[in-house]
């Protein structure tokens, strides 16, 4: 039995399958895509606690299965996603996933998709978004804007962990009282500033952004913050110092 077997037939006992292209050696894509098929037949009657796919050869997925594969992760009652992909079309966004009820955790991070240009680069989110039970949300090379994001926020009420990764921002707010870690990696365009409302706010990230863009409302007290600015840096930016202050662990980088 190959070690990709024992890992998912493992997990599958636990409700949890998780998939990694490192556990499949030299595995052709056509006999990975039969194999998770036949193991998810398998397992058809029984609800799933965990589905996780992180596939990064060089060699894509279909497309349509990892639709598939997720469609039935959202039908099984997933609670935790978490999809880790390299070359997908993300103008193909597998059904139900912003309207899944049991969902707890969401984490989708794919790269860009192969062979053809696209309208958009970036994952767009959909204009319908409910997740009740969603606590931490992860989002890669997604483009970010003022009403999903709202929606994401008003509609998951339970929300703590915001995560924007290698994403296009066009954003004026984020307000939220439940939120409690935040990370905003890649660039913004659109509004001249970002407000941020988050005052149970405890972690705080962001790569790429201009201090400057960035306004405090309902300050937090930060336990820890990871700053990495473009443009003026410190010098100056005193509306930081605030939040900043109680910060146990802080690491500051930029350049002017």
């Amino acid at each position: 039995m190959k070690s990709g077997d024992k890992k998912a037939m493992r997990g599958d006992s636990d409700q949890i399958i998780h998939l990694d292209y490192r556990d499949f050696g030299r595995w052709k894509v056509e006999k990975f895509a039969r194999y998770v098929d036949n193991l998810l037949l398998a397992r058809r009657n029984v609800d799933l606690h965990t589905f996780r796919l992180h596939w990064d050869p060089h060699v894509p997925l279909n497309c349509n299965d990892v639709r598939k594969w997720i469609r039935y992760a959202v039908n099984h009652k997933v609670k935790v996603l978490d999809v880790e992909l390299c070359m997908y079309d993300k103008t193909n966004l597998p059904p139900g996933i912003f309207t899944c009820r049991s969902l707890e955790d969401l984490n989708l991070q794919w790269s860009g998709a192969p062979f053809r240009d696209y309208e958009h680069k970036g994952l767009v989110l959909p204009d319908i978004i409910k997740l009740p039970s969603l606590r931490k949300l992860t989002l890669r090379d997604v483009e970010v804007h003022e009403l999903p994001l709202e929606s994401f926020i008003a509609r998951s009420p339970g929300l703590e962990d915001l995560h924007l990764i290698d994403s296009a921002v066009c954003l004026e707010h984020i307000k939220s009282k439940a939120l409690r870690r935040l990370t905003i990696d890649g660039s913004m365009y659109g509004p001249d500033r970002m407000t941020i409302s988050a005052p149970n706010l405890i972690s705080f990230e962001c790569t790429g952004f201009s201090l400057e863009d960035i306004v405090w409302r309902d300050q937090p007290s930060l336990e820890s913050a990871h700053i990495d600015t473009c443009g003026r840096t410190f010098g100056g930016e005193s509306r930081f110092t605030g939040v900043l202050v109680h910060a146990k662990k802080l690491a500051l980088f930029g350049c002017d």
